[in-house]
């Protein structure tokens, strides 16, 4: 296990990670959106059929080697594919690094003869954009901007709070 001793070593294995993660996914989502547009009929509960649900699953079952986890996550509203990737962030503690992509929403109505809700039309997600992958160098980059920025606002908050000294009961602000 490596120890990871830096800031910069710490966010190099996030960012390892990460790209790790969003290959997976980029990998993986087509060939379950491919499955589930030729094949997506649902049970009453809004729930996979058998034949779909194993077909999907042994696309995403759990692989030691990545160490990625990956599941459908499902209620009677919609379907999230999610994704767990455990990375080490140093000798000692592990991190994750996760993500969520829809997979269908589904539309119910209220059925007063059988005092439930019923599944009426279910819309599949079509529109998956690939995920991008980034470099230590860009997040560092960014993170420094972003760093600048809350200096910047918090420069400004205090020069605010100097300029209203003295007209506390005149402003309302």
């Amino acid at each position: 296990m490596k120890k990871h001793t830096t800031e910069t070593e710490w966010i190099e294995a996030r960012v390892t990670a990460t790209n790790k993660l969003n290959k997976y996914i980029n990998k993986v989502v087509p060939i379950v959106l491919d499955i589930l547009n030729n094949n997506h009929k649902l049970k009453k509960d809004g729930e996979l059929n058998k034949k779909t649900s194993d077909l999907i699953r042994e696309i995403i079952k759990y692989n030691p080697q990545n160490r990625i986890h990956c599941y459908i996550d499902w209620t009677e509203h919609s379907a999230y594919l999610k994704f767990k990737l455990r990375y080490e962030s140093s000798q000692f503690n592990h991190n994750y690094v996760e993500n969520h992509i829809l997979l269908w929403r589904n539309e119910r109505q209220w059925n007063d003869k059988k005092g439930e809700f019923e599944l009426i039309n279910t819309s599949l997600n079509d529109s998956f954009i690939p995920l991008k992958t980034k470099t230590t160098k860009q997040v560092i980059n960014v993170i420094k901007k972003h760093n600048n920025l809350i200096d910047k606002m918090e420069a400004l908050k205090e020069k605010a709070v100097k300029n209203k000294e003295g007209y506390n009961n005149y402003l309302y602000i």
